[in-house]
């Protein structure tokens, strides 16, 4: 079961069995084309990092570190005005850590998109998620694919900001502080944290009652 916001605004969190299938689907079509396998790292990468869309978008390689699995978030591309500038706030400037399959997944996507510049006879730019087409990642292009995949799901269409709010409700679920989960997603504050994620699912409800009944039986 996964966090609900409260507050003034609702966000859509991705069920975890639509979470499954969307993700099951996406590396099934990984496999035909580049195309198709460069969409799948950016949803799995949205997932495990909780970043906005923008900061994705600005990324560069020299901004991951494989070595010591982590990736700093400094700026962020505004795809209405087509130009990188700071991020939100000034957390929103973070090194956060990713874990080891993501690693692996990047460092088989920087092969793979080093070939593919390569048959063309270009040199790999230095943005992450560049094309031969585009050196930046369009987001209206991105939830179109979003969508479409849903609807030949049959699950609910969700955003690309979804991933980020999975991401914290996933963290949560596992046991992160709101201290720890402010930092990783940027927030400029804890409040705003907790206004966003401060509702405990009921698995987690219930796991604290056993912690209590734990605790009463060893006194």
């Amino acid at each position: 079961m996964f966090l609900r916001a409260s507050g003034r605004q609702a966000v859509r969190f991705i069920e975890p069995e639509h979470l499954k299938q969307f993700l099951d689907y996406a590396e099934q079509l990984a496999s035909r084309n580049f195309t198709k396998y460069y969409q799948y790292v950016i949803f799995k990468l949205l997932l495990a990092t909780g970043c906005r869309i923008g900061e994705l978008s600005a990324l560069e390689l020299s901004d991951i570190d494989l070595e010591a699995g982590t990736i700093s978030i400094s700026k962020t591309y505004s795809m209405e005005l087509h130009i990188i500038g700071t991020t939100k706030t000034k957390a929103g400037t973070r090194i956060i850590s990713i874990d080891k399959k993501t690693v692996l997944l990047l460092k088989q996507y920087q092969n793979r998109q080093r070939l593919m510049f390569l048959e063309v006879g270009a040199c790999a730019p230095g943005v992450v998620f560049a094309t031969t087409l585009r050196e930046y990642l369009p987001r209206v292009s991105l939830q179109e694919v979003i969508n479409c995949r849903c609807k030949a799901l049959g699950i609910p269409r969700f955003t690309c900001h979804a991933f980020r709010h999975t991401h914290a409700s996933l963290l949560l679920n596992a046991g992160i502080t709101y201290k720890e989960l402010q930092y990783r997603i940027g927030h400029s504050n804890i409040a705003m944290t907790l206004d966003t994620y401060g509702h405990l699912s009921k698995d987690k409800e219930k796991e604290a009652v056993l912690y209590y009944e734990k605790a009463m039986n060893s006194l």
